[in-house]
């Protein structure tokens, strides 16, 4: 019996040993199944970039990939992969490496490479300090690699530098600034590249090396509705577009670009920008946050279960030799629960942080979508972007000097995929939670005017006008913004007017925000410093509204802003599979023209200071003493002068002015008193101060007090008779 049992086991035995080798020759077919392999290629790859071989870090620039092909004609894709140095959020990689994490970028397009041609691929890609090499692969359409190879772009760091692009077919201007490609300016050195319509690009972004472009009018026309589009973006974001006439036989570097619009240009204001988007989404603005009540109530009884109860049971039962096992038994049963109370809110896949900014113009809606997107484990995910939407990553900004650093560019972190149908992005092989920052740009028409509509006067202290909001929600936290005045509007509702008549207008400095947003998002804190409710929420808003003023107000500008956040109701938008939580907030802007005239006279609400050294100050006092000149406009006659107090501002380290103000007398030349107590001169009472470009002299003086708080200084403005004028 048992030798019969043995041999049907071992029948069984042998049986499965067949099946198994059965199967192993079965996958070995199916993996040795060859692949289909690419049609005989021989491929090489140039590259062309930036503007006559000219671009510059800490920008994008058009790169354009010419693949030649000995071969026969076959699909595929273009990948160029590229390095930049960032911040980590690894504490070991914190450590090891100095804080800073190299981090690789990939950009992919599909192309179609024709047989015995070449074929060009354009990208718009990013260059980093200190990050010049490029990997360049191209595959075809069944994953083969037909090429690899390293690829050198020489870069200007010259951050200092202003670049013009002139675009015109004028002679007369073409000659001046082919002979003055680089013309020193006051503290400004400009560089000129002349282009011609085929070097701007289709796609945004691309002209992120120009601050200026230099154009006729009759050049612009003859652009694609693509091209025009990509300009008007660079325009949205930064860029200052010069028309010249071609009739004009005085061009100079002095009379196309004015004084004013030189100030505008802030070398550092890129850098700043991105700063202070990652540092406004570093928050998280999620809803689904836990519950403490519950965990303390777990707690509580935890500690009364461990405690006293248990020992007193034991004690009555006489079993105290099993305390400290029925301690653990019920240490792991409450860390369960824990992790069972918290499941809810435990994040399990990617989600997107964002804060988008809808701005409803005239004839267009644009939308401009911040947000990053992380994960809760470093496993490869995808995001996959409407093609509406034109995008590029934010990266932080270090400082990092290694000239000897040498980047390893055969894997990436980052991937950027443009397809016919979708775009992708693409993490992989990072930290957990590792925030990767990008913006989103569209732009539609406008299909109906009835959104948000402003008439405004502005004059003095007085304001009129109406704002109607057509839409079907409410905008909280509403306000209007002037360069250096505000007036509050708070809640905004639905299918609602709000009359602006005889509202209040408060004084503000642009460039110390901290008291302004503090009170447009409602942010308070108790008397003795404690977060009241909802702080989180308005911190939130606080954060997003200092990156907004300084895009809007980093230099001045006689256009006004309605502003106001309006609750999402549904995901992010510019996802296409809506496959991840998103968390965010939208701001809502309308620009309003505003009339600042009454009578044939003008209101200018900002005087600004013409002393270059102190021009950017801030209008603080860094002394005890200061004179500053200012120029009231050379425009006006009959001025009248009116010295402004600040509302906003914090107290911890500012104060108002209190101390002595002294004008200039171009008579006596000797500074008089000047008694402000009702904060305006009338025009008869200026003569003696003003020169023939109606600029004063001002001088003040105030000592620090014992608490060293700096004094900010009045703000001006005027109401004067424009000279064109009849009277």
């Amino acid at each position: 019996m048992i030798n019969k049992n043995k041999a049907i086991r071992t029948a069984k035995t042998f049986k499965k040993l067949i099946r198994l080798i059965f199967c192993c020759i079965l996958l070995s077919c199916i993996g040795t199944h060859p692949v289909k392999a690419a049609a005989s290629n021989e491929l090489s790859a140039e590259i062309s970039y930036g503007y006559n071989l000219i671009t510059k870090t800490d920008t994008n620039s058009p790169l354009t990939i010419s693949v030649t092909n000995q071969g026969s004609e076959f699909n595929g894709t273009v990948q160029v992969i590229l390095s930049a140095v960032t911040t980590t959020n690894s504490a070991t990689q914190a450590i090891m490496l100095n804080g800073y994490k190299e981090k690789n970028y990939m950009y992919e397009k599909t192309a179609h490479i024709a047989a015995d041609a070449t074929t060009d691929v354009s990208l718009i890609i990013p260059l980093k300090y200190r990050s010049n090499q490029l990997r360049i692969m191209i595959y075809d359409e069944y994953g083969n690699e037909l090429f690899n190879g390293i690829k050198v772009i020489e870069s200007e760091d010259y951050s200092y530098y202003v670049y013009a692009a002139v675009f015109t077919d004028s002679p007369s201007v073409l000659n001046y600034f082919e002979n003055t490609a680089i013309y020193q300016y006051n503290d400004y050195t400009f560089k000129s590249i002349i282009i011609s319509q085929e070097d701007i690009p289709q796609e945004n972004y691309a002209l992120d090396l120009f601050d200026i472009i230099i154009a006729n009018q009759n050049q612009l026309d003859s652009l694609t509705k693509e091209q025009s589009k990509v300009i008007d973006n660079w325009v949205k974001n930064g860029g200052f577009l010069v028309l010249v006439n071609d009739a004009n036989e005085s061009i100079s570097w002095e009379t196309v670009i004015p004084d004013e619009e030189i100030r505008k240009l802030n070398y550092s204001y890129r850098s700043y920008t991105d700063w202070a988007i990652t540092y406004a989404l570093s928050s998280v603005f999620m809803n689904n946050l836990p519950d403490f009540t519950i965990f303390i109530i777990a707690l509580i009884i935890y500690s009364i279960i461990m405690g006293p109860l248990l020992y007193l049971l034991l004690k009555k039962l006489n079993k105290r030799k099993f305390f400290w096992l029925c301690e653990i038994t019920a240490s792991v049963l409450f860390t369960f629960l824990i992790i069972i109370l918290g499941n809810s809110t435990r994040l399990k896949a990617p989600f997107l942080n964002y804060f988008k900014i809808v701005t409803y113009n005239e004839k267009t809606i644009d939308d401009s979508v911040y947000f990053n997107i992380r994960a809760p484990f470093n496993n490869e995910y995808k995001l996959y972007v409407d093609k509406e939407y034109s995008f590029k990553p934010i990266f932080d900004t270090v400082y990092y000097d290694d000239r000897n650093k040498k980047f390893n560019l055969n894997d990436y972190n980052v991937g950027i995929s443009y397809g016919e149908q979708e775009n992708t992005i693409t993490i992989k092989n990072d930290v957990a939670f590792t925030k990767e920052n990008f913006i989103a740009e569209k732009s539609e028409e406008a299909n109906s005017s009835d959104y948000i509509s402003v008439n405004m006067n502005l004059f003095g202290d007085k304001v009129s006008g109406f704002v109607t909001n057509y839409m079907d929600y409410s905008i909280e936290n509403a306000a209007i913004l002037v360069y250096n005045k505000v007036i509050f509007l708070d809640t905004i509702p639905a299918g609602s007017t709000i009359n602006l008549d005889d509202m209040k207008i408060y004084t503000y400095n642009p460039k110390f925000k901290y008291g302004l947003t503090n009170a447009i998002a409602n942010l308070k804190t108790t008397e003795k410093g404690l977060i009241q409710d909802g702080y989180m929420l308005q911190n939130q808003k606080k954060s997003i509204l200092d990156f907004y003023l300084e895009k809007k107000f980093g230099y001045y500008t006689d256009k006004a802003y309605l502003i106001g956040f309006a609750k999402d109701m549904n995901q992010l938008d510019l996802q296409l599979d809506s496959a991840y939580d998103a968390y965010g907030m939208t701001l809502i802007e309308v620009p309003v023209d505003v009339d600042y005239t009454c009578d044939n006279l003008e209101y200018t609400t900002y005087v600004p200071i013409k002393n270059e050294e102190y021009s950017s100050s801030g209008d603080v006092m860094y002394t005890d003493e200061m004179i500053l000149t200012y120029n009231l406009g050379q425009n006006l006659k009959d001025i009248n002068l009116y010295f402004n107090d600040l509302s906003y501002f914090d107290d911890k380290y500012y104060k108002t002015f209190s101390g002595h103000i002294y004008f200039y007398n171009r008579v006596t030349t000797l500074y008089d008193p000047i008694d402000l107590s009702q904060k305006n001169i009338f025009s008869h009472e200026l003569k003696p101060y003003l020169n023939d470009q109606n600029e004063i002299v001002v001088k003040y003086v105030e000592h620090f007090d014992e608490e060293e708080k700096q004094a900010l200084l009045p703000s001006l403005s005027t109401i004067g008779r424009v000279n064109d004028v009849e009277n």
